[in-house]
């Protein structure tokens, strides 16, 4: 499964873990899905997070800086306190060049772990 989810399935593993962390941080889900009123709606993902961006309604794919400053700049976010959580090692290159924090989703065990240690530090 894919990170938070994908346009099937949540992951149940990752949202509980999201909700604890609702209060304390600014959470949003940068999305490549053009399915993003039926996912919304499916998941409840607006229950999750703060925001949600989909890359078709901002004209601009996840590999696109531009994507990724337009949501730092409209929350507003330092990229330096920013954690990009994803499964695509493309993708966290864009947000590593912006100077954001960057974890590779490979299982939701590991992710946990490895976002507990990134808001430590």
């Amino acid at each position: 499964m894919h990170d938070i989810g994908d346009d099937e399935h949540l992951n149940e593993g990752l949202a509980p873990y999201f909700r604890t962390l609702r209060s304390r941080y600014t959470l949003v889900v940068l999305s490549n899905s053009d399915l993003h009123a039926m996912v919304t709606r499916k998941f409840g993902l607006h229950t999750l997070v703060h925001q949600i961006f989909f890359s078709v309604e901002e004209g601009l794919e996840k590999l696109d800086a531009r994507l990724y400053q337009r949501m730092l700049d409209r929350l507003p976010l330092a990229p330096e306190a920013t954690v990009v959580l994803d499964d695509q090692k493309r993708h966290l290159a864009t947000a590593r060049n912006l100077r954001m924090h960057t974890l590779l989703f490979r299982e939701t065990k590991q992710a946990i772990a490895e976002l507990k240690s990134a808001l430590q530090a």
